[in-house]
C-alpha cells in the first residue's frame, strides 16, 4: 500500500446540516476523497442509477463518542465532538489509517470560470464538483421529463393533441435555465457592448445637435487645407537646398514638381468633399447606435481619406528609393564579380565581360549620386506617414480597449466575488480529540488580481479567433525601413525574384 496520507475533502455547509449519509467520489490514484454531496439533498434521485457518486460514510452531527458499526471496507465517518471540533476517522480494509480532512466552501470553486488550468488536488476537487453537478443535473431531467410525460398523458386523453404541443414547449423551456451559467460568464461582453452603445448614442446626439457636424466639417477640412498647404511649403524646400545638402537639381526639381502636381489634385478633391463632408459626418454618427468602437472605426476612415495624399507621396518615394537599393545591391555584386543564384538562394561568383563591368560600373556610379537625394525625399515621407499611422495606432487602441476591458470582472474584482476565484489557500484548524491522527485543514479561495484580470479576460477573450498580425522587433523594423519597405501593412517578399531574394 502507498505511504501518501488520504485528502477528505469534506463541505463546510455540512457541518451545519443534520446526520445524513455522505455522497460523492473516490480519486485512488492520488489518494483523494471528495464529499459532494449528503443523502438529504438527494432524497429524489435513486443512487444506484447513478454511474459516478459513490456511497462514502456517515455524517453524524454533534457526537460525543463514535460507536463504529458499519461492515464496509471502504469508508469515512465525520462528526463533531462536545467542543464543537470537527473529527474525521477514515477506514480501509479492516483497520483506520490517518488521513487529511480538508474543509471547503463547494460555492466558492463551483462559480468561479478560472480553474481550468488549476492542477493537483484542487482540480480533482473541481472535477469531483463538476461530475456530481452535471450528473445529478441530468438525473434531475431526467426526473422532470419523465413527470412532465405523465402529466401531460393524462392530459392528452383529455384534451386532445394540443397538450402534445405543450409537452414539446416544456422540454425545450427547460434549456434557457440550464444556460443560465453559461450567460453568467459573458457578462463582460454584454456590460461592454452596453457601454459601447450608450457612450455611442451619446456622441451621437451630441453630434446631432444644432450645427456641430457642418463645425466640425469646416475643422477637417481646414485641416486638411493647412496640411497641404505645408507639404507645398516643404516641396519647395526640398527643391532648394535643404539643411545646407546639396542635392540633384534636376532629379529635386523633378519629384518636387511631381508630388506639387499631385498637392493641387488633392486640393481640387477637397473643394470637391467640402459641400459633401457634413452630411457624411452626420450620417456617419448615426452609427452610434451600434456603439461607439464603429464611429472610432469611421474616424478612422476618414483620416485615412484626408492623409490619403501622404500615403500616395510616401508610397512613390519609397518604390523609387527601394527600386534604386535593389540596383545598387546588384550593381556592388557585379562590380565584384559575384552574382544571385535564384535557384540556391545564395551569392556565387560569376565572369563579366568587360562591356559589362565598364556599364555596370558607370550606372552603379550614377544611382549612388543620386541615391542621396531620393534618401532625403523617402526620410521625409516616411516621418510624415509614420505621424499619420501614430494617430491611426491611437484610434485602434481606443477602440480596442472599448471592445476588450472586461469592465464586468473588474466591477467584480472590486467586490471580492467569488467568480474570479484562482486558486486556495490551507490554514490549520484544531485537531479533535477523538481522531488524532489526523490533520485538519480549512480551504479558502483566492481571488484574481487586476493586472491578472486584464491578462485572463482582456487579452485572453477571443483571441484564437482574432487575426494575428506578424510583430518585428525594433531592429528589424529599422532594418525593413532602410530596405525600403513599405510599412503597415509590410508587403512580405514570397517571391524572391522579384527582389533578388532576402540578399542585399
Amino acid at each position: 500500500m502507498s505511504t501518501e496520507l488520504w485528502k477528505v475533502f469534506v463541505p463546510q455547509c455540512l457541518l451545519e446540516e443534520q446526520p445524513a449519509d455522505l455522497l460523492g467520489l473516490i480519486h485512488s490514484d492520488n489518494h483523494c476523497i471528495c464529499v459532494t454531496a449528503s443523502s438529504s439533498h438527494m432524497q429524489a434521485i435513486d443512487l444506484k442509477a447513478a454511474q459516478s457518486i459513490q456511497y462514502l460514510g456517515k455524517w453524524h452531527g454533534h457526537l460525543t463518542k463514535l460507536n463504529w458499526s458499519a461492515k464496509k471496507t471502504f469508508c469515512i465517518d465525520v462528526w463533531l465532538d462536545k467542543f464543537g471540533l470537527i473529527n474525521c476517522q477514515l477506514l480501509v480494509g479492516s483497520k483506520f489509517i490517518p488521513c487529511t480532512c480538508i474543509t471547503y466552501e463547494p460555492g466558492d470553486f463551483l462559480k468561479s470560470c478560472c480553474f481550468t488550468k488549476q492542477k493537483g488536488h484542487l482540480r480533482t476537487l473541481i472535477r469531483s464538483l463538476a461530475d456530481t453537478e452535471q450528473e445529478v443535473d441530468t438525473m434531475m431531467m431526467e426526473l422532470d421529463i419523465s413527470v412532465y410525460g405523465q402529466v401531460l398523458e393524462e392530459g392528452q386523453r383529455i384534451m386532445g393533441r394540443v397538450w402534445m404541443t405543450l409537452l414539446y414547449s416544456l422540454m425545450y423551456l427547460y434549456w434557457p435555465f440550464r444556460c443560465f451559467s453559461a450567460l453568467e460568464r459573458c457578462m463582460n461582453v454584454y456590460v461592454r457592448q452596453a457601454i459601447d452603445t450608450v457612450l455611442g448614442i451619446i456622441l451621437m446626439l451630441y453630434l446631432m445637435q444644432g450645427d456641430r457636424c457642418d463645425t466640425l466639417a469646416i475643422s477637417l477640412h481646414s485641416w486638411a487645407e493647412h496640411v497641404a498647404g505645408e507639404l507645398k511649403i516643404l516641396l519647395n524646400w526640398l527643391m532648394g537646398a535643404p539643411a545646407g545638402l546639396k542635392l540633384n537639381s534636376q532629379l529635386t526639381h523633378f519629384m518636387g514638381h511631381f508630388f506639387l502636381y499631385h498637392i493641387y489634385l488633392w486640393k481640387g478633391y477637397l473643394y470637391l468633399l467640402k459641400s459633401v463632408l457634413g452630411q457624411l459626418i452626420w450620417y456617419s454618427s448615426i452609427t452610434g447606435i451600434l456603439g461607439m468602437s464603429i464611429q472610432v472605426a469611421l474616424f478612422q476612415d476618414i483620416l485615412s481619406t484626408l492623409t490619403i495624399h501622404i500615403y500616395c507621396f510616401y508610397v512613390y518615394a519609397a518604390r523609387l528609393y527601394r527600386l534604386q537599393v535593389y540596383a545598387l545591391s546588384s550593381l556592388w555584386r557585379l562590380f565584384r564579380g559575384k552574382k544571385w543564384n535564384v535557384l540556391r538562394q545564395r551569392i556565387d561568383s560569376a565572369v563579366y565581360d568587360v562591356d559589362q563591368l565598364f556599364l555596370g560600373t558607370l550606372m552603379f556610379t550614377i544611382l549612388l549620386f543620386l541615391l542621396p537625394t531620393t534618401a532625403l525625399y523617402y526620410i521625409v515621407f516616411t516621418l510624415l506617414r509614420l505621424v499619420v499611422l501614430i494617430l491611426q495606432g491611437l484610434l485602434n487602441k481606443l477602440r480596442a480597449a472599448l471592445s476588450s476591458i472586461p469592465v464586468w470582472s473588474i466591477c467584480l474584482w472590486c467586490t471580492k466575488s467569488n467568480l474570479l476565484a484562482n486558486g486556495a489557500v490551507f490554514h490549520v484548524l484544531p485537531q479533535g480529540r477523538d481522531s488524532p491522527d489526523t490533520l485538519y485543514l480549512g480551504m479558502q479561495s483566492t481571488h484574481l488580481g487586476l493586472p491578472e484580470i486584464f491578462d485572463v479576460f482582456m487579452y485572453g477573450e477571443g483571441q484564437s479567433s482574432a487575426p494575428k498580425t506578424r510583430r518585428y522587433s525594433w531592429g528589424m523594423f529599422a532594418k525593413r525601413l532602410c530596405q525600403g519597405d513599405l510599412v503597415y501593412p509590410w508587403i512580405e517578399r514570397e517571391d524572391n525574384e522579384l527582389y533578388g531574394g532576402s540578399k542585399t
